[in-house]
C-alpha cells in the first residue's frame, strides 16, 4: 500500500517506504510542496481541486492522475484521500493512499481503440449488420442499418421482429433465426426485408450463431441490399428466356414456311387452271386462305424472334398513325373512342411500314380487349431523347428518339401480369380469344428496329405502352404502291434453282416453266456447283434458298466458279434476315423473296432480277 500524509497547507509531512520505492525518490524531494512538482501538469488543477472540495465538504475523495517517477516516466494511481479534522472541527490535513493502475489504465485505453475500431468499421461497412438475443430481440444494429431504416439502436434496442416488421416478413425473419441457432453453422440466405416506406427489398444476408462466455446464445448477422441486382438478374433471365424461344420460333417457322410454300403455291397452280370444277375450286380457295393465314402466324413467330426479313425506310410516324386511323377505328367498335395526337415537328424513323403498323394495330386491339365496356385509346406521338425516360428504356442507346404511345382507359394489369405480357403464348383472354403472340411479336419487332418498350398499369386505371424508336436526320421516302396480283410475269433464260426442300422445288420449278424459263435443279450448294461446272451454256439466273444441307445459299455464292460470278442471284428463305447477312454478299446485291410467297409476286421478282441484270 502507498501511504502518505500532509498537514493542514498541504505539505507532506509522510510517505512510507512503498511510496518512495514506488516514485525513485527520497523523502526530502518529496516534502513539503515537492511532491506537488511531481503530479503530471494536466492533472494538478483537478487534483487541488478535489483536495479543496473533500476539505469544504469534510468528505474523502477519489481520483485517477497521473504521477512522475524519479527517472521522468509517468503513471497512473488511484487516489484516496480523507480530510482529517480535531475534535473541535479545525482541519488538520490529509490521510492518503495510491494504487498504481497504469496496466489497467492501458488495458481500458486498448479496449476503448479496440471498440472505436470495432465501431468505425461497423459504421462504415457497406452492409447493414445486427445482433438479437436468443429470443429474437434486437441488442446491437450499425449506422448502415440505422440509416437505411431510418431508426437509432436506442429505439429499436430490446424489441422483437413482430415488433418492428410486417407479420410475414417477421415470421419469415424468426424462423431463419432459430435454424441459425438449431444448426450452430453459418448460413446465408435471401430475406426480403422492405424499406420504411413499404417498398420490397431483397438482402443478401449472411446469419450467424454468437455465443458469449456467459454462455448466452446470440444471432448475428450482415445484409447487403440486392434489389438491384436481382431486377438485373430477371431482365437478364427474361432475355435469355426469350433468345431461346426465338432461336426455336425462327427454326418452327423456317420448316413451315416450307411447307406452307407448298401449300399454297399449289394451291395457287391449281386455282389458276380453267378446267377446276368449281366445287374443288372452292375447296382450293379454303385451303389457299388457311395455308395465307398460317404464313401470317410465321411471320408473327419471326418477328417476335426478331428473325423476319424487313425491308425499312424512313417514315414520319405521324404519317403511319393517319393513315391507320380510319382502319383501326373500324376494328376497335363504336362503344371505344380512338383519339390521335400527332406532335408538331415530329422527328423520321427508319422502320419497316408493314412492321410499325402491326405494332400500332396490335396494341390498340389489345387496348379494345382490356375495356370490355367501352372507353378511349389515345395514340399519341412525341420526340424524347433516349435516357431521360424510363428505366425499362435502358436497351435503347442515349440520343433523340421518337416515341409512340397507347393509352387505354382499361382494366390494367398488376405487376405480377407485367412481368409475363411479352413472353410468347402468355394471355389473360379466354380461350380461343387470343394466340398470345400479340404483344411477343410487338416487342420482337420494337427491338429488331433497334428500339425499346416501357408499359405503366395499374389495376383498373389503364395501361400505356410507350414506344421509343431512334431518331435518323434523313428525309421521309416516298412509299411503292403494290402491285395488284395479275398473271404470272413471263420472260425467257436459263434458270439454276437450288432448293432442298423436294416439294418447294418441285412448286418453283414448275411455276418457273409456267412463266417461260428453262430450269436446272440441284438439291444444296455443293451439287449446284457440279451443275455451273457442266452446264455449258449461260445460267442468267440462281434461285437458292439460303439454309440448306452440304452447302447453304451465302457460302455458294462465295464458292462460284469464275466465269459465273456475273450470275443473278435471288434468294428464298423462310428463316431469318440474318441467315444471308453475309459479308461476301453485298457485293453481289443479291436479291431476296420471304417463303412464302404468291407466286405471281415471285415471277415478277424473277422478272425484275433478271430486267435489272439486263
Amino acid at each position: 500500500m502507498l501511504l502518505w500524509v500532509t498537514d493542514e497547507s498541504m505539505a507532506c509531512t509522510f510517505v512510507n517506504k512503498p511510496m518512495l520505492d514506488f516514485s525513485g525518490c527520497r523523502l526530502e524531494e518529496v516534502a513539503g510542496d515537492g511532491w506537488v512538482q511531481g503530479v503530471h501538469p494536466d492533472d494538478r488543477a483537478r487534483l487541488l481541486g478535489m483536495a479543496e472540495f473533500a476539505y469544504r465538504s469534510k468528505q474523502p475523495f477519489t481520483l485517477e492522475h497521473r504521477v512522475r517517477r524519479h527517472d521522468g516516466v509517468h503513471r497512473w494511481v488511484l487516489d484516496t484521500a480523507v480530510p482529517q479534522f480535531t475534535a473541535e472541527g479545525a482541519f488538520t490535513g490529509y490521510i492518503g493512499s495510491c494504487v498504481d493502475i497504469t496496466e489497467r489504465r492501458a488495458m481500458e485505453e486498448a479496449l476503448r481503440e479496440s471498440q472505436e475500431r470495432f465501431q468505425a468499421y461497423m459504421d462504415n461497412s457497406p452492409a447493414v449488420a445486427f445482433l438479437k438475443d436468443e429470443d429474437g430481440r434486437m441488442l446491437y444494429v450499425n449506422r448502415p442499418f440505422e440509416t437505411f431504416f431510418q431508426t437509432t439502436l436506442e429505439q429499436i434496442r430490446g424489441k422483437s421482429d413482430a415488433e418492428l416488421w410486417p407479420p410475414e416478413t417477421a415470421q419469415q425473419l424468426r424462423e431463419h433465426d432459430l435454424a441459425v441457432l438449431e444448426s450452430g453453422q453459418p448460413t446465408q440466405i435471401y430475406e426480403d426485408v422492405p424499406a420504411p416506406d413499404g417498398t420490397p427489398h431483397h438482402w443478401l444476408v449472411l446469419k450467424f450463431p454468437v455465443v458469449e462466455p456467459s454462455g448466452a446464445r446470440r444471432v448475428g448477422g450482415t445484409a447487403i441490399d440486392v434489389t438491384e441486382q436481382k431486377a438485373l438478374e430477371r431482365q437478364l433471365h427474361h432475355s435469355q428466356k426469350m433468345e431461346a424461344i426465338g432461336r426455336l420460333a425462327g427454326g418452327v417457322a423456317h420448316d413451315f414456311n416450307n411447307l406452307l410454300t407448298a401449300i399454297q403455291g399449289f394451291s395457287e397452280l391449281l386455282l389458276r387452271r380453267p378446267d377446276v370444277h368449281a366445287a374443288a375450286k372452292r375447296d382450293l380457295e379454303e385451303i389457299h386462305k388457311a395455308a395465307v393465314r398460317a404464313a401470317g402466324l410465321t411471320r408473327q413467330l419471326l418477328a417476335f424472334s426478331r428473325q423476319q426479313a424487313t425491308q425499312p425506310r424512313v417514315l414520319d410516324l405521324n404519317d403511319v398513325v393517319a393513315d391507320l386511323s380510319k382502319m383501326l377505328r373500324r376494328v376497335i367498335g363504336a362503344d371505344i373512342q380512338l383519339q390521335t395526337v400527332a406532335a408538331a415537328g415530329l422527328g423520321r424513323v427508319r422502320v419497316d411500314p408493314g412492321q410499325i403498323e402491326q405494332v400500332i394495330a396490335n396494341l390498340v386491339v389489345n387496348a379494345r380487349d382490356a375495356m370490355p365496356r367501352g372507353g378511349r385509346v389515345l395514340v399519341e406521338t412525341a420526340n424524347a431523347e433516349a435516357g431521360a425516360g424510363p428505366r425499362a428504356c435502358a436497351e435503347l442507346a442515349p440520343g433523340p428518339c421518337v416515341v409512340l404511345s397507347v393509352k387505354d382507359t382499361g382494366i390494367g394489369m398488376d405487376a405480377e401480369t407485367m412481368r409475363h405480357i411479352f413472353e410468347p403464348f402468355f394471355t389473360t383472354k379466354d380461350a380461343g380469344k387470343g394466340t398470345g403472340l400479340g404483344l411477343s411479336t410487338v416487342y420482337g419487332i420494337v427491338r429488331q428496329c433497334g428500339g425499346d418498350i416501357a408499359v405503366q398499369s395499374e389495376p383498373g386505371r389503364g395501361t400505356t405502352f410507350s414506344i421509343y424508336l431512334p431518331r435518323v436526320e434523313e428525309e421521309v421516302e416516298a412509299t411503292a404502291g403494290v402491285p395488284a396480283r395479275v398473271e404470272l410475269k413471263r420472260g425467257a433464260g436459263t434458270v439454276l434453282l437450288v432448293e432442298d426442300e423436294d416439294m418447294v422445288r418441285g412448286l418453283v420449278r414448275e411455276t418457273l416453266e409456267l412463266a417461260g424459263y428453262e430450269v436446272l435443279e440441284a438439291r444444296h450448294g455443293k451439287e449446284a456447283l457440279t451443275v455451273c461446272e457442266q452446264h455449258p451454256g449461260p445460267i442468267h439466273l440462281m434461285v437458292t434458298d439460303v439454309v440448306m444441307p452440304e452447302m447453304g445459299g451465302p457460302e455458294l455464292v462465295k464458292h462460284l466458279p469464275t466465269r459465273r460470278r456475273g450470275m443473278k442471284v435471288l434468294f428464298l428463305s423462310g428463316h431469318a434476315q440474318a441467315a444471308f447477312d453475309h459479308p461476301d454478299l453485298t457485293s453481289t446485291k443479291a436479291a431476296f423473296l420471304q417463303k412464302p410467297f404468291a407466286l405471281d409476286a415471285f415471277t415478277r421478282k424473277v422478272r425484275d432480277v433478271l430486267d435489272e441484270a439486263a
